[in-house]
């Protein structure tokens, strides 16, 4: 920051933001992300990345960040956390809108990251939910999950804990938004609850 006489002038920084998709959760994140970021003493030039079905290949997106040489990379989701943190170690990450990013390998723990990367978590412990899911629902045995490619190391653990609770976890794979109602249809006479 610059400062004159009664005028503060502030740096311009280069801010690339990747989404997974353009859902509106992700939207509502981006947005909050951005809003913050104008409350600084930076004055933040945004450039947005869209990992939905109708973006261009995401292998090119990594080369196009690295020519744009931002200052940070904010990632919005698991998809595009994984995709970043995986090619670019020499810029800082923060992610947002990710689901256990221990459990998903982005972090080897929720204190320290180790790494260029680091964010906040929509993460509620899985033992929590699931114990609390069974004290709300009288009889619960056996709960059915939706998830994608992305989710599969949390379904993993989700499995182990169910099982450690006397729980049984049916997990069903979509791979886009499409298919979700046929997979609620293939669940809903197999489980207790969602």
């Amino acid at each position: 920051m610059f400062l004159l006489p009664g005028i503060a002038i502030s740096a311009e920084k280069r801010i690339a933001i990747v989404k997974s998709s353009n859902s509106p959760a992700f939207q509502a994140a981006t947005e909050g992300v951005k809003k913050e970021l104008r409350k600084g003493d930076i004055l933040p030039i945004f450039i947005e990345f869209d990992l939905s079905s109708n973006s261009p290949d995401e292998q090119k997106i990594v080369p196009q960040i690295r020519e744009l040489k931002p200052d940070l990379i904010i990632t919005v989701g698991s998809k595009s956390t994984a995709l970043i943190s995986n090619e670019i170690k020499d810029i800082p990450i923060v992610f947002s809108a990710v689901l256990n990013p221990v459990a998903s390998g982005f972090s080897p723990s929720m204190s320290f990251s180790g790494s260029n990367l680091t964010g906040a978590s929509w993460d509620i412990p899985l033992r929590t939910q699931l114990e609390k899911f069974k004290l709300i629902v009288p009889g619960l045995q056996k709960i059915g999950v939706i998830y994608t490619h992305d989710s599969e190391p949390v379904v993993t653990q989700a499995k182990k804990v169910c099982q450690e609770i006397g729980l049984e976890l049916i997990p069903v794979s979509v791979s886009s938004e499409k298919e979700i109602p046929q997979a609620i249809g293939d669940l809903e006479q197999r489980i207790d609850g969602f």
